[in-house]
Order: structure tokens, then C-alpha cells, then sequence
């Protein structure tokens, strides 16, 4: 007997019917020359009559010493954008849209070819029989993205087409809105902690691609670790005894950020396949690791109250290194975003969207990554499926963001009280103690009001008309929680003064 359907998911389903055409003869058997393009469109999705004159000349090329248009194998993928019936931005609260990814990071991945696939709406090109009943990767969750990163790896290729400028886009759908799409979320990010299991922790690009980062992660960070030396006194001795800790600092900074800009200058002129391959595992990494970076803003989000009850920031770093290194990093950003901005439709309100659903999504990036790795290294070692999802679940998704929001609200509202409470306290002391505190105290305050702003409006969207209400004495105890919280934060902060 043969297993003819090793995943039960989507990928399986899509593997089971590519065997099953090419099985029954429905379709030539495939090659390099004579590929079979095979397009997903979901359920939800529908596109018209200009989709193949689309996306086909995508996989072709033309060559200039023969003057012929040939088809290239080694292009396996195209995507086109979602575009969903009746949705405006002023009526988007959760960036159901994606509009940052479709107009923004999806054109910008494009300049590297190393868009990865969405699900629907992805055109794969197929050049064997060989392997089909295995051709899309069914160890995750998220079949689309884990199927484009395996054949990065092999070193393959892809195309998008960004939204066309008419607005009247090839492929339509109904959108999801709510606990639907805070739940399809949650599986896009459980799937990614997945494809970290299966596809990043046991394999060495992703550690190679690890160290390079972690090497200049840390030559950006460094230089804020001299706060306890005199820059003018370092760089007229640099040799002495007591500056070799400061200097050495100084160097590797200088040596990764002199090395990396000199290999990226000689890879694009003479070698940018390399360059745009480099490139595709940076997307590949992004990939896989993201739940993992949102989930540390946590810890950013601890900040305000700490400095708010304390009166001084956490960290001791050279304050002018801090913020002339943002501020070099802000340009370069700056400068990304408006290339983009002329190239595409992408506009601030949906990079805003992007920003504020960082934050709101925070419980599901944590849940996804509890999941992902338990079911993760289910898959290593046990076998276990992981491939199989529903659409409609109840997942706990959207109680769980509604729990956080309420939280954030409430905690950021403490954290401007109590700064305030604790700044006119210094204040009674005199002008050297304000002076100490004011700069962190206020920063606590600014902050706190951000956290607010980005969370307002998804806050309203999603505890509108719900019908899962608090009842009253919930409120009743979250409203006696908060007291107890503000309680406790404004004991510290008076003990802290006397």
C-alpha cells in the first residue's frame, strides 16, 4: 500500500490534486520546457479574464544575445495582491487590507526577486513530475510562505505584480473581519515558529544568517556602551591603557559597517544574483523569526511604568550616541519608505496600520509562539502533523486581544497618572531634582500616550457590539484591579522619593 496523502492540511490537498491530474493524464506530463502553471485561488477569491495575460509573461524572459523570449525554469513563483470587495481604509481597523505588505515590503522584496507566496493568488511553475506529491511543504501551518522559502533554498526564484494603479485589481475577494481574521493571525504566526522548527533551527543558513545579524546588531549597538568615557579624550589617545575598552568598541563598529557596505557596493556591481540570493534568506530569516521579535516588545511595553515609578531610564548609555544612531537609522528608513512611496500606492495611513496592529496583536504573536514550538518539535520528533487547520475555529484569538487591549489601556493611563504624580513631587523638592527626572519622567509620559494612541481606535472597533460584554462585576473587579495597580505604583513612587 502507498500513503497517497502524507499531510492532511492544505498542502496535502494541493499535493493530492496535482498527483491526481497528472495521474489521469488531465495535464501533459511536465518539463523545462513545457511547464505546467498551477494558480490557487481560495474560496473567498475570484479573478477575471486578464489574470493569465498577467501573470504567464512572468515566467518568461527575454534574451538579449538571441533576441528570443524564453521561459525561465528557474522561476517558480508569481504573486499577485489580495484586493477585497467593499473595504476602504476609513473602515479598516485591523489592516485586513494588508496594504504596507502588498504596496510596501511585497514591492520592496520584489527588487531582490524574493517575494514570497500569499496562497491565493500564487502562480507556481511546474517543470517535473518527479516529486509532486510533495511539492508544496506541509509541516506547517502555512503552506503558501513555507513552500517558497524550500525552494529559495534550492535556489529559485520569484515575480509580483504590484497593484495595478487603475485600482481595478485582478483578483477580488470577501474579506474576513474580526475573530475570523484575528484567527487567521494567529495561524500565520503559529505556521512561521513552525517553519523555524522545520526549516530554520536544524539547518546552517539560518545560523549563518543569525551571526551576521547578531555581529551587526551588536556594532550598532556598542558605541551607546562608552557613556563612561570622553570621545575627544578616546580619539586624541586612542592607545592608552585606560581607552582600549572604548577604542576596540569603535573599531568593530567601524570594521563590520566598512565590511558590509564595501561587499554590498561589490556584489551589486558585479555579481547581483549573489546580492538578490543574500538577500532572499534575509527574507527567508524575517520569516521565520518575526513572532519572536513582536513578542519582545513586551518588554518595551514594561518600560513606561518602570521609568514612571523609578524616575531614571533603565539603561545607561551614551545619550548622544543613542540618538545620533537612531537618527542615521530614521534616514535610511525615511529614505526606503519614500522610494517606495513613489514607486507604489502605499501611503502613511496604511503604514500606520501596520504599526498600531504591531501592537494590538501582541497575546496572539505570544500564543503562536507557545504553539508553534510545541507543535514544532512534535513534528521533529514525533512525525506529527502540523498542516491541518480550520478557517472558522475558536481559537480564543479575539478574547485574548480584547483582554490585552483592556489591559494596555488601563496600565498606560496608570503610567501617565503616576509620572505626572511622581514630576510635580520632584518638583516640590527643587530645581536640581526636577531637573534629574524630568527627562524620564516625561519620556514615560509620551510614551504611555503613544501606546494609547495606537491602540484606541482597534480598542473601540473590536469591543464595539460585541457580544461577549463584560458583565458588570467583571467590571466591577477589573475596575478594583486597576485601583490596586495604581495603589501599588504610587506607594513605589512615594517611596522612592522619601
Amino acid at each position: 500500500m502507498k500513503v497517497l496523502n502524507t499531510h492532511l492540511g492544505k498542502a496535502g490537498g494541493l499535493n493530492f490534486g496535482m498527483e491526481a491530474m497528472l495521474r489521469l493524464g488531465i495535464v501533459p506530463t511536465p518539463s523545462p520546457t513545457t511547464p505546467m502553471f498551477f494558480g490557487i485561488v481560495d474560496a473567498r477569491h475570484s479573478s477575471d479574464s486578464r489574470f493569465w495575460l498577467h501573470v504567464v509573461p512572468q515566467f518568461f524572459e527575454l534574451q538579449d544575445i538571441e533576441n528570443q523570449v524564453v521561459f525561465n525554469p528557474n522561476i517558480i513563483l508569481c504573486q499577485i495582491p489580495h484586493s477585497y470587495i467593499g473595504m476602504k481604509q476609513a473602515t479598516d481597523k485591523l489592516d485586513v487590507q494588508n496594504n504596507f505588505f502588498f504596496n510596501g515590503m511585497a514591492i520592496f522584496r520584489n527588487k531582490s526577486n524574493g517575494m514570497t507566496s500569499a496562497g491565493t493568488g500564487g502562480i507556481w511553475s511546474v517543470t517535473s513530475s518527479e516529486g509532486v506529491a510533495d511539492f508544496f511543504f506541509g509541516r506547517t501551518m502555512i503552506e503558501d510562505t513555507t513552500s517558497t522559502h524550500k525552494y529559495f533554498l534550492r535556489g529559485y526564484y520569484s515575480k509580483y505584480i504590484p497593484p495595478l494603479l487603475s485600482g481595478n485589481q485582478l483578483m477580488k475577494a470577501v474579506p474576513k473581519v474580526s475573530a475570523n481574521y484575528l484567527e487567521a493571525l494567529e495561524r500565520w504566526d503559529t505556521g512561521a515558529v513552525q517553519s523555524f522548527m522545520s526549516q530554520g533551527l536544524v539547518r546552517g543558513w539560518w545560523w549563518v544568517t543569525l551571526t551576521a545579524l547578531l555581529m551587526l546588531g551588536a556594532a550598532v549597538i556598542a558605541p551607546a556602551f562608552t557613556a563612561d568615557y570622553d570621545l575627544m579624550q578616546v580619539l586624541r589617545h586612542p592607545w592608552s591603557a585606560e581607552h582600549r575598552v572604548p577604542i576596540v568598541i569603535l573599531l568593530y563598529s567601524g570594521w563590520v559597517f566598512a565590511t558590509l557596505f564595501c561587499t554590498v557596493l561589490l556584489l551589486a556591481k558585479l555579481s547581483p544574483d549573489t546580492l538578490n540570493w543574500t538577500m532572499r534568506m534575509l527574507i527567508c530569516f524575517f520569516n521565520t523569526t518575526y513572532p519572536f521579535t513582536s513578542v519582545a516588545g513586551l518588554f518595551w511595553m514594561v518600560i513606561p511604568p518602570y521609568v514612571a515609578i523609578v524616575g531614571a531610564f533603565p539603561f545607561q548609555l551614551n545619550a548622544m550616541y543613542a540618538i545620533l544612531g537612531s537618527a542615521i537609522l530614521k534616514v535610511f528608513e525615511f529614505q526606503a519608505v519614500q522610494k517606495l512611496q513613489g514607486a507604489s500606492q502605499l501611503d502613511e495611513h496604511s503604514i500606520a496600520m501596520t504599526q498600531k496592529m504591531d501592537k494590538v496583536t501582541l497575546p496572539i504573536k505570544v500564543r503562536a509562539v507557545l504553539k508553534g514550538i510545541t507543535t514544532g518539535y512534535a513534528d521533529l520528533v514525533g512525525k506529527e502533523d502540523n498542516s491541518w487547520w480550520t478557517s472558522f475555529g475558536t481559537s480564543g484569538a479575539l478574547s485574548s486581544v480584547k483582554t490585552w487591549l483592556q489591559g494596555v489601556m488601563g496600565l498606560m493611563t496608570l503610567t501617565m497618572v503616576v509620572a505626572t504624580i511622581h514630576l510635580i513631587l520632584k518638583a516640590t523638592q527643587g530645581l536640581a531634582p526636577l531637573l534629574e527626572t524630568i527627562m524620564p519622567l516625561m519620556t514615560a509620559i509620551i510614551t504611555a500616550s503613544t501606546y494609547i494612541w495606537l491602540a484606541y481606535e482597534p480598542f473601540l472597533f473590536i469591543m464595539k457590539g460585541s457580544s461577549s460584554a463584560l458583565a458588570p462585576r467583571w467590571v466591577e473587579v477589573g475596575v478594583l484591579a486597576l485601583m490596586f495597580i495604581g495603589l501599588l505604583l504610587v506607594t513605589s513612587a512615594l517611596k522612592s522619593l522619601y
